[in-house]
């Protein structure tokens, strides 16, 4: 994208592919956002065509902060902060949705925070056919098209990325029914909105001024939406939805790879820097999302950042350089932890129950794939702390 500055207003500019077919296609998908009455969704002002036959939108620039940069400058958001974000990106889809229009690409870097408003940018994507989506937060049936069930997935599991450890497990549960495999399962956007409003008191999202930012932001790497031809392997920074997929394998289950199905070790949470140490429960909870979590994204590192030293090391590490060389993925896999409970703790290492669900999926591997129906099961899972938890040894239970 490119920003022009002229007179008093600022635009942004972006190709969006090349032809005649592209041409129809986004033109008629902004005529159809002009219909569309919402502040909340950015509409295209024009579309043309530049050297070279490239189809160039343009758009209003808005003066904030995108949830990617968002999370860098200040982290995860509370709960109340997840349902004031919610609530409005879901009016906003509700507006598109009632136009006929699916958004196809609600992901942290298309939701921008400006004075106090949400705003939904990106609005062309969803009618180019080499568009998919964002990987970790896109639909598993989105290579199929944008629609209206894709969406409301990608707002599940946006607002679980977005969410605080210590506030996950509540909206894990009241985001678990939009991230359901199944798309005809999955409740409309207007209904999921007033649901998500019942989970905590809203509050609006607070915005660090730059100055505010002792520490230097990280980088910003983020793949925002994977093309047909060029997509690449979208790595997770901390907790990756806990729905799409990309890990798995029918072999992976033959040779024993995932012995324990289940102790899916969550949110391995990434070394802190704080030295105030989490309370175990809520490790294993977030470990057993997290564990799930990197299967569905594929991502071997983010596996390994929720085992230490122990029995599971060797496994996962297997597991870990199958999934990171594509020769295994999970496809519609989400966790919904149901509760946490310890049964013996020390200064530097714990046991835990976790009871958890896990949703219908796919596991896929150069051999085959293999259906496996969604189950609930218990673990119990040792815990060790060094400086972090992390899952030692894991014994399922049911």
């Amino acid at each position: 994208m490119s920003t022009d500055h002229t007179a008093d207003a600022r635009v942004v500019t972006r190709a969006v592919g090349t032809g005649p077919d592209v041409l129809a296609r986004v033109t008629e998908r902004v005529r159809a956002l002009r219909e569309v009455k919402h502040d909340a969704v950015l509409v295209p002002t024009a579309v043309g065509v530049s050297d070279g036959d490239q189809v160039v939108v343009s758009a209003p620039w808005i003066d904030g902060v995108d949830l990617a940069e968002l999370e860098s400058r200040r982290g995860p958001l509370s709960a109340g902060e997840c349902v004031w974000l919610g609530v409005r990106i879901a009016a906003a889809l509700e507006a598109l949705h009632a136009r006929g229009i699916a958004h196809g690409d609600i992901a942290p870097a298309n939701v921008v925070i400006a004075k106090g408003r949400v705003v939904i940018v990106d609005t062309v994507a969803g009618c180019l056919d080499d568009e998919r989506g964002t990987v970790g937060f896109r639909a598993p049936e989105r290579a199929s098209g944008a629609t209206a069930a894709a969406d409301v997935y990608s707002l599940g599991a946006l607002l679980r990325w977005c969410v605080a450890r210590q506030d996950s497990i509540s909206i894990q549960a009241w985001t678990a029914p939009l991230v359901v495999s199944d798309p005809q399962s999955r409740p409309p956007v207007d209904i999921a909105a007033r649901a998500l409003a019942s989970c905590a008191p809203e509050r609006p999202v607070a915005v660090p001024r730059r100055s505010e930012v002792v520490s230097a932001v990280r980088a910003r790497a983020t793949e925002r939406t994977e093309r047909i031809s060029s997509g690449r392997a979208w790595r997770v920074r901390r907790i990756l939805m806990r729905t799409v997929v990309a890990a798995g394998a029918a072999a992976a289950v033959a040779a024993g790879v995932i012995v324990v199905p289940g102790v899916v070790q969550s949110v391995a949470p990434e070394p802190s820097t704080s030295v105030t140490q989490q309370q175990p429960e809520e490790a294993a909870a977030a470990l057993t999302t997290q564990r799930i979590e990197a299967l569905a994204a594929g991502d071997g590192a983010t596996l390994m950042a929720t085992v230490g030293d122990g029995p599971l090391a060797d496994e996962t590490a297997d597991l870990a350089r199958r999934l990171d060389d594509g020769l295994a993925r999970y496809e519609g896999l989400a966790v919904v932890v149901h509760d946490v409970t310890v049964t013996g703790h020390g200064s530097d290492a714990s046991t835990a129950t976790v009871r958890y669900a896990v949703t219908d999926h796919r596991i896929v591997t150069p051999e085959g794939a293999a259906a496996v129906p969604g189950y609930e099961q218990s673990v119990e899972l040792e815990l060790r702390w060094d400086g972090r938890w992390t899952v030692a040894r894991a014994r399922p239970l049911s």
